[in-house]
């Protein structure tokens, strides 16, 4: 019945084997593990917007590392690229014979390239879990007419930064020797170390550092040759800890087979393996991306496009929330426990926080999420209306509770995820005042709703109403279900059982809800950014049925957002549509909604990746979207957003043949299966039970 892992994810290994004839159309191709990755050009490289220049393929080319980051306006936190690996003088021409191959298996990419007089192949990995490490292969044979073109490594000291931000920094070179560079970098608050070491098998390759800090060439001699170029990058604060992981590396042949022994691991042993090529192929293709973005560290999680060096450099919690389920099923359970850690360790900071823009008690987590601590995140005015989505006090809740249940660690469970829901609880509790019908509503300056088209400070956003009831109703259910003594429990369960203000959002003519008071149908059918009305269905489980207006939302869906109609998806609209079928059990709408990807240019011609909106070309690698496909095809197979599991919920009879392995559930248990033929009574289903730590 079941199959293996690593054939699940051959459908979305990248084979590429002409040289690309439209360069516009060409995505460059993502790499990383978790701490640091960048995006590969067509030579293996990072030349894609090089010294500012306009891009000319589809993704930036730059190094970056989850260490190398900036304080700057607005009391924000921003990550910055770190460096670039370029040809040192003008790229050859067009090779005579190309192949570029990402394997993801073994998160290899193999780039070999052949001309008249040389012939040369860039072998590229991030290793797993020694994750300041990254590493180029360089093999060549050249005739006597030709020699290895140089490389050169430019550090990234001249940025235009969000919000009119312009950073001029130095590159200084500490050590050197013709096989070991270290230089410091800084710009803005920033500084961190890049060091490069040399490990050479074939021929000779010297490491020389320019006089005016603009980077290091990197020279070849000889015919033949082999060399592996290991890059490290840390911030200056763990220099040892950097040299003494590089220093210890002398072996190029077993530190790259020991990097792919633990991306083996690290892929765990659950998967799904749909019928579908081109499905199947970005279902791995976004497991990838997720590993490739994020790793058990205890440090902020990565930007909405990961490491790509792509569109924002902050962390989102509402984003990483879209990715957090999809993890949890998969059982990568060291990483969503790393993210709720990570929250409870800046409860302070966040209270703090809270207290100064909002004036109230709890947490309302920041939009924009700082990555150091004592975090001054607003204290002088916002840069626009964005940071006050006060619907984002759900997120870090939801995450907290779920991994709570997933690992099954009762004490964990008390110490760490109750107080991240605690406070969410708190603050969704403090906002909320009596309206002139009984129910309780939501009037908070600032604020403004996930919609984003739908203006700022008005009342009763709905978001901020779904999402404050689900905070309370999580800080209810978890204290009751682990013991937890917590006086305003009776406070939070007397708002719910008065009632929040929902049917004041309630418009008759249309059936469902509209996304804040004041706001007219004219003023929003058709013109939202995202379907916020589907939230329950989506983001925010309760464990029962979904109300009528929520129901007739979803039948609604295409008649709520802007652009829809004409197929342009903003942002992740297109993507709540696919979950939202799948939490539906609406087996034929996720199968239509994800046939429009490609008409809609949501995705690229190859299925590589997704967008972050329709034709959004310079923002791709959107892994926000791509842990909601994560759920929504996951969750098709094996679901208990509703409460209870179920099998096969969302599978299209079509997909028959398709097999799940070890995908976990809530309530401690693991499930295989095969889908054998037609319907839902169709599947053999293996069952096992999860050990945990109690």
């Amino acid at each position: 019945m079941l199959d293996s892992l690593q054939r699940a994810l051959e459908p979305g290994n990248v084979v590429r084997t002409t040289w690309p004839e439209q360069l516009d159309k060409h995505v460059n191709l993502y790499l990383g593990n978790g701490r640091c990755g960048a995006c590969f050009d067509v030579w293996g490289l990072m030349h894609n917007g090089l010294n500012g220049a306009n891009l000319t393929s589809i993704s930036r080319t730059t190094l970056m590392h989850a260490d190398h980051w900036h304080r700057g306006a607005y009391g924000l936190d921003y990550w910055l690229p770190v460096a670039r690996l370029v040809w040192a003088g003008e790229p050859p021409g067009p090779p005579q014979k190309y192949e570029q191959r990402l394997t993801l298996y073994d998160a290899v990419l193999t780039t070999s390239m052949s001309w008249p007089a040389l012939q040369l192949k860039f072998r590229t990995w991030f290793h797993p879990t020694q994750r300041d490490l990254w590493a180029v292969d360089v093999q060549y044979q050249a005739s006597d007419e030709q020699t290895m073109p140089d490389l050169m490594v430019i550090p990234e000291t001249s940025l235009r930064v969000h919000y009119k931000q312009r950073l001029s920094g130095t590159a200084a070179t500490l050590e050197h020797h013709h096989h070991w560079w270290l230089c410091q970098i800084k710009i803005g608050t920033a500084s961190s170390l890049i060091g490069v070491k040399v490990l050479s098998a074939v021929g000779e390759c010297r490491l020389n550092p320019s006089d005016n800090g603009k980077g290091m060439s990197i020279s070849f001699s000889g015919k033949d040759g082999r060399h592996m170029l290991l890059f490290g990058v840390a911030g200056c604060n763990r220099k040892e800890e950097l040299c003494r992981t590089m220093a210890a590396v002398m072996d190029s042949t077993g530190i790259a087979a020991q990097a792919r022994e633990e991306w083996h691991k690290r892929w765990g042993s659950s998967f799904i393996n749909i019928s579908e090529p081109r499905f199947q192929a970005l279902w791995a293709r976004s497991v990838f991306y997720t590993l490739a973005s994020h790793a058990p560290d205890l440090r902020s999680p990565a930007p909405p496009t990961g490491w790509s060096g792509n569109g924002w450099p902050f962390h989102f919690p509402q984003d990483l929330s879209f990715i957090h389920p999809a993890l949890l099923r998969l059982g990568h359970l060291d990483i969503a426990r790393s993210w709720v850690e990570f929250y409870y360790n800046y409860i302070d900071d966040m209270r703090a926080f809270t207290r100064s823009v909002f004036d109230k008690p709890g947490i309302m987590w920041a939009w924009v999420f700082p990555i150091g601590p004592e975090t001054k995140a607003l204290a002088h005015g916002s840069p626009n209306w964005y940071h006050y989505e006060i619907h984002n006090v759900a997120y870090p809740a939801r995450m907290a509770y779920e991994a709570a249940k997933y690992l099954g660690d009762t004490a964990w469970a008390q110490e760490v995820a109750w107080p991240v829901v605690r406070e969410s609880a708190r603050f969704s509790h403090a906002i909320l005042l009596q309206e002139e019908d009984g129910t309780l509503g939501i009037h908070v300056t600032p604020s403004m709703g996930q919609d984003e088209l739908g203006g700022q400070n008005a009342a009763n956003y709905l978001c901020a109403l779904f999402s404050a009831r689900y905070a309370l109703r999580v800080g209810c259910a978890m204290a009751k279900e682990y013991n937890i003594p917590c006086p305003e429990v009776d406070r939070w369960r007397a708002a719910l059982q008065q009632g929040l203000a929902f049917p004041r959002l309630y418009d008759t003519t249309k059936g469902y809800y509209m996304t804040a008071e004041g706001l007219g149908i004219k003023d929003q059918v058709g013109k939202q950014k995202h379907p916020i009305q589907l939230n329950p269905i989506i983001f925010l489980p309760m464990q029962e049925p979904p109300d009528q207006p929520t129901l007739e939302a979803y039948r609604r869906r295409y008649e709520l957002c802007v652009g829809v109609s004409d197929l342009n998806f903003a942002g992740w609209t297109l993507a709540a549509y696919w979950l939202a079928a799948s939490h539906m059990r609406d087996a034929s709408a996720l199968v239509d909604d994800l046939d429009k990807s490609l008409a809609a240019d949501y995705v690229d011609a190859d299925w590589i990746q997704i967008y972050e909106s329709s034709h959004s070309h310079h923002l791709p690698y959107y892994v926000t979207s791509h842990g909601l496909y994560l759920q929504a095809l996951q969750d098709a197979l094996l679901s208990d957003y509703w409460g209870t599991v179920e099998i096969g919920a969302a599978c299209p009879d079509a997909w028959q043949g398709t097999i799940f392995v070890n995908l976990h559930s809530a309530d401690g248990r693991i499930f295989s299966g095969f889908k054998a033929g037609d319907g839902r009574d169709s599947w053999q289903v293996r069952e096992d039970k999860r050990i945990t730590s109690e």
